[in-house]
């Protein structure tokens, strides 16, 4: 597979009356373990009321395995596919379903097929009130780079990271069709927040105390750049996002 499945997963465009059989034989890196697998063992160890199969694009296998968007599924121990080759994003696209169950991106659009009971509904729109200070202010200040500023599902761990529309393109489909040549328009993506970490509520009581403040402007492109680097992905300023952190750090260690 190493030597050939890269070809075979060609076969999804250029001869798509086989995708089903492809789908049979091709082999995929997972959260599971460091091996290979097929999508028919994948689906063998999914969880009970699990409805689709997730699967992670991106450029390089280590970045896809520490990748922020993912925390949930672990948490939840929920296997996601990871997909490191700019030919997956074909294969995906031309696959939909495997054994009646839908592809979905980790990092797209709301994760409403999870299982959640209603408490955890309740507090979920909680959460969103709670917060909405701080992401109001953070989608005025990120007008020009995000489409939308919200609370995150996925998020255990991370303090923010990216996802796109349900509908949109993928970062690394975007990053293929312009090493093509393609003109590309700007996609503005969404900035989730994770309102169990620390820095978010600290930034929240900020924003509700004066939602005017200065610093949430630096903090909110900070936070936009921190979101780009967790997925590997070049910052506009990597020296001026240099600058803040050493501010941070001093302003830390004074305190």
């Amino acid at each position: 597979w190493d030597q050939y499945g890269t070809c075979l997963k060609e076969g999804f465009h250029y001869e798509p009356s086989t995708k089903d059989k492809l789908a049979d034989i091709v082999l995929v890196r997972t959260t599971q373990g460091e091996g290979w697998s097929t999508l028919a063992e994948v689906v063998a160890r999914k969880q009970a009321g699990q409805t689709a199969l997730y699967y992670l694009t991106g450029e390089k296998l280590d970045t896809l395995q520490s990748a922020p968007q993912l925390e949930v599924f672990r948490k939840r121990n929920i296997e996601v596919i990871l997909l490191p080759e700019a030919v997956d994003e074909i294969m995906v696209g031309a696959m939909d379903k495997y054994q009646d169950l839908e592809l979905k991106s980790a990092a797209k659009g709301e994760l409403d097929d999870l299982p959640e009971t209603e408490e955890q509904t309740a507090t979920k729109q909680a959460r969103s009130d709670e917060f909405a200070p701080l992401t109001d202010r953070l989608a005025k200040l990120l007008e020009d780079t995000c489409n939308k500023v919200r609370i995150s599902d996925r998020l255990t761990d991370s303090a923010v990271c990216l996802v796109s529309d349900s509908e949109g393109m993928s970062t690394q489909m975007e990053r293929m069709m312009m090493a093509m040549g393609q003109a590309m328009p700007t996609q503005k993506r969404i900035l989730e927040l994770n309102p169990q970490h620390g820095l978010i509520q600290a930034l929240r009581d900020l924003a509700v105390k004066d939602s005017s403040d200065d610093r949430l402007r630096e903090y909110a492109e900070m936070l936009f750049d921190q979101a780009l680097l967790a997925e590997g992905a070049p910052i506009k300023n990597p020296a001026k996002f240099a600058q803040r952190v050493a501010s941070a750090m001093t302003f830390a260690v004074a305190h």
